[in-house]
């Protein structure tokens, strides 16, 4: 049997490894997609015929 202290330590460390991951997997995500945005918009503005 679980007492309440444990499941309310379980419940916080649940909530901290989604909010982790999820800023994680933000970090990712933006060092992969936001060079290739960039060079995207910079290939627009440069081509203004595209």
């Amino acid at each position: 049997m679980f007492n309440k202290q444990q499941i309310y330590e379980q419940r916080i460390f649940k909530r901290f490894s989604i909010m982790f991951r999820m800023k994680f997997d933000f970090v990712v995500c933006s060092y992969y997609v936001l060079p290739n945005l960039m060079a995207f918009q910079f290939h627009v503005v440069g081509n203004p015929s595209y």
